[in-house]
């Protein structure tokens, strides 16, 4: 229950800024990842990312991603979305279930975070606005990693993120377990 009155409400209604960026291919870092459940009870990932290369630099764009387990093909098209982001069939099937069995969406939603991908992103409308959405992730091919290497780190320096960098290849699977803010891949 809100005990803001209309009047503030109004307000910080006015100062909403939603930038929507032309539909194309962008290299994304995500910044936030949660495990939820859809309207009908699947296990679904909502993510926030941020574009980090080109003219439309630090654009964010919102999306979510449900598993549906009775579908094939619907989970395949899942787990093309986990790959785009570095986490591999080999990862996944290291994580620890959840208590209840089923997919540990905790430790996939937290791998996320920090880690690269290319969004295909397209604008439709939504109550009259434009709004972005992915239609779909995929991993950066060698001139995109290097575009993104070069915005996470420009100056050659040891930190990305305010992490310190890893050693392995940031485009390799991450280790059971799940990924860190300095291997955003």
């Amino acid at each position: 229950m809100s005990t803001t009155p209309f009047g503030k409400l109004i307000e910080q209604a006015a100062e909403a800024k939603y930038t929507v960026v032309p539909a194309g291919l962008y290299n994304v870092i995500c910044t936030e990842a949660s495990a939820t459940k859809s309207s009908t009870g699947k296990d679904m990932i909502k993510l926030r990312v941020k574009v980090v290369t080109g003219p439309h630099k630090n654009a964010t764009i919102l999306t979510q991603q449900t598993l549906t387990p009775d579908n094939p093909a619907a989970v395949a098209m899942f787990l093309k979305f986990l790959d785009a982001f570095g986490l591999d069939e080999e990862f996944l099937r290291a994580l620890p279930p959840r208590e209840d069995g089923g997919p540990n969406f905790a430790a996939v939603a937290s791998a996320l975070k920090g880690r690269a991908a290319v969004a295909e992103v397209d604008v439709h409308q939504w109550n009259d606005e434009d709004r972005n959405g992915v239609k779909k992730f995929r991993r950066p091919t060698p001139e995109e990693k290097a575009a993104i290497e070069q915005t996470l780190d420009p100056a050659g320096s040891s930190e990305a993120f305010g992490a310190p960098k890893v050693a392995t290849d940031p485009f390799a699977s991450a280790p059971a377990g799940g990924g860190s803010a300095a291997d955003p891949f």
